[in-house]
């Protein structure tokens, strides 16, 4: 299907309304026009749009990514991304955004999942039933606002909005529109002169970065039926950075009998802004031991192991969050009453093993990681959380919290000689680092070691590190397996690969 396309150009600003939640209108903004009303531009923006009333539904199919900075074999660009081609079908009536994503990862993906969201909450669609999820919101959110049509479908449906100025945004003034969700401020750019949706513009909780400035641009616009428009490109920018977008290829509008849109239930519970690791909470770590002073703290998404020698104890990770920081820091008071000190030894830099390093240094713990790591664990931990402090960030307002880095360099043995942290030093294991427990032969793995039942070059990059160091290790444990015989892992990689 062709379209009339609407180019504007590529240049991007970033500067407006970067300041903080609740500060005041940037100084390059101006006041707004007199006599003008929110209600009176968001239905001029769903006109322009050509967004229609006769009960047709949007159908449209697409390609996207979304980076995977977060969990990439560096904390520098280039990233890897996760690939997404989807089905979508919205109804301008109800706001409900049917979505059929089909998932593209390294090593494969994952099939497609059809979910519907109207800006409530989140349906996942499975043999023609529907099952409300409200926390898989994080994940169909933000296709979701790549959408305007949807995104000003829910600003209308609101009735909060009002208008707060003009702002520069990509070569020209902007009208701007703001509304709370979530108890936070959300703003909607609005072209001046046509009236068509610019970007919508907020700050965000993250669970690493404490907040995100977050934006969702939408350009290029192309017909998608007759007077009716939608962005050809549509943008996800966090901090300045691209970190997801979509390209639209088939678009069409079509009676409502050919799309089979499910009906919703007239009650839903309402859009959840949860994490997208759920509540950690729900399943509290388990201990196993795995010698004297040593344990595996065993939980439905990842492990984290102790061992304890005199006065400190040694963390092998931190991962997830805050809240799963301290359910381990009870396991330590508990395992450990005599304890005065935490060592936190980070194997990796991938997201789950740094999840709770702020927590432990706002409690006085010293990190241990490989000497590469330095400067992104100090960005991480001298990062200011300033829309909803954590731990650290209040422990800050009573005093200095130093920043204590060891830096692993070939190696070190510590815990006075019975832990060894050694370089794995594959190709896709630079920069990361193994524990061995000499004490009980356990070997602490971190994320290399993500599977038992088949070979992986992160395995066998693993044995081989154990071979060229001599250990002898007679059990092994990572993040993402149970504790597992040696030999298991080593015959199904064996060196020579």
């Amino acid at each position: 299907m062709t379209g009339r396309i609407r180019m504007r150009a590529l240049v991007l600003v970033t500067a407006a309304l970067a300041s903080p939640v609740g500060a005041q209108m940037p100084r390059e903004c101006g006041p707004a026009p007199s006599g003008t009303t929110a209600t009176e531009q968001l239905d001029r923006a769903m006109r322009v749009m050509g967004v229609p009333h006769d009960g047709s539904i949007l159908h449209f199919t697409s390609e996207g990514r979304t980076v995977q900075d977060f969990q990439s074999d560096r904390t520098y660009p280039p990233f890897f991304s996760a690939m997404q081609t989807a089905e979508t079908w919205y109804d301008p009536a109800t706001r409900a955004e049917r979505a059929s994503i089909a998932w593209l990862y390294p090593r494969g993906g994952a099939p497609a999942r059809v979910s519907i969201t109207d800006g409530r909450s989140v349906w996942l669609e499975q043999q023609g039933q529907l099952r409300e999820v409200p926390a898989f919101d994080p994940f169909s959110r933000p296709q979701r606002d790549l959408n305007p049509w949807s995104v000003v479908g829910d600003w209308v449906a609101a009735a909060d909005a009002r208008v707060v100025g003009t702002c520069p945004y990509r070569d020209d003034d902007r009208l701007v529109l703001q509304r709370p969700v979530h108890g936070r401020p959300e703003r909607l750019f609005l072209d001046r002169e046509s009236g068509f949706p610019v970007k919508l513009d907020r700050t965000v909780p993250h669970e690493t970065w404490g907040q995100l400035h977050e934006e969702v641009l939408w350009s290029t616009w192309i017909e998608a039926g007759p007077s009716a428009f939608l962005p050809a490109a549509a943008f996800r920018i966090r901090d300045g950075d691209v970190d997801m977008e979509r390209t639209i290829g088939e678009i069409e509008l079509m009676p409502a009998s050919d799309a089979a849109m499910p009906k919703l239930p007239a009650k839903a519970e309402g859009a959840e802004e949860a994490s997208i690791l759920g509540n950690p909470e729900a399943t509290r770590p388990d201990t196993i031991r795995i010698g004297e002073g040593a344990f595996l703290l065993a939980h439905r998404m990842y492990n984290e192991a102790l061992v304890g020698s005199g006065d400190t104890v040694w963390v092998m990770d931190a991962t997830l969050n805050e809240a799963r920081a301290r359910q381990d820091s009870a396991w330590v008071a508990r395992l450990f009453p005599g304890a005065r000190h935490v060592a936190v030894v980070v194997t990796d830099l991938a997201w789950p093993h740094i999840g709770g390093v702020r927590f432990w240094v706002g409690r006085g713990a010293t990190i241990f990681s490989h000497r590469q790591s330095e400067a992104f664990l100090r960005r991480l931990v001298e990062r200011r959380w300033t829309l909803e402090p954590d731990a650290l960030e209040k422990a800050r307002r009573v005093s200095d919290v130093p920043f204590r880095f060891v830096a692993v360099e070939d190696g070190a043995d510590v815990a006075g000689g019975r832990v060894a942290l050694r370089h794995i030093n594959g190709l896709s294991s630079e920069g990361a680092l193994m524990a061995l427990d000499r004490s009980s032969g356990f070997l602490w793995a971190g994320d290399w070691i993500q599977m038992t039942d088949r070979p992986s070059m992160y395995a066998a990059e693993v044995v081989r590190a154990v071979e060229r160091e001599g250990f002898a290790p007679t059990r092994v444990g990572a993040e993402h397996i149970p504790i597992t015989d040696w030999r298991t892992v080593a015959d199904m990689n064996p060196r020579s690969r």
